[in-house]
């Protein structure tokens, strides 16, 4: 039976954003899927659909994640009004993207990952966050990015970088 879940244990979010108790303690999904996995996957990177269908429901504002047995779930943060979606090892096509109407409104020097996620946060227009750690230099490449579609984004995998959806919530 497929379940909305954030995969934290028992708590179901609602397509407002708002945590409702859907398991107190989270014991059925720990039962179900084992202590500490994610939806009973094991945290390994790959594109799949399930990922990719992930990523497109994060673009298009939707506020929970569909979690199947097997899937890997996005580490999903609540931050001064914006969901932020985690998903470790992609990256942006920056020049195929811009092509399909994608903006790069800054790119920035950033010391991590999730300080990159918060200025795309506190940007209005900004809804993806790309990070790359792949530098030789202290800080890491911060991109904030509009994504004006969810196709208009151009994918891939990369060692080094986290890419974040970004989205206003409640």
């Amino acid at each position: 039976k497929n379940r909305r879940r954030l995969c934290d244990g028992g708590k179901e979010e609602t397509s407002r954003g708002i945590l409702k108790s859907g398991d107190p303690g989270g014991e059925h999904h720990e039962r179900t899927h084992g202590a500490g996995t994610c939806c009973g996957g094991p945290p390994v990177m790959a594109v799949t659909v399930e990922w990719v269908t992930l990523l497109l429901l994060s673009l298009l504002d939707i506020q929970w994640t569909l979690c199947q047995p097997g899937a890997l779930c996005p580490h999903t943060t609540f931050y001064h009004g914006c969901w932020i979606r985690r998903f470790p090892g992609l990256f942006l096509s920056f020049s195929g993207s811009q092509q399909r109407g994608a903006r790069v409104l800054q790119r920035r020097p950033e010391p991590t990952a999730q300080l990159c996620s918060r200025q795309c946060c506190h940007q209005e227009s900004c809804n993806v966050a790309v990070f790359y750690s792949g530098t030789s230099a202290d800080n890491g490449d911060c991109h904030l990015v509009h994504c004006p579609e969810p196709e208009s984004c151009l994918l891939h995998l990369q060692e080094h970088s986290v890419l974040y959806t970004v989205t206003a919530g409640e």
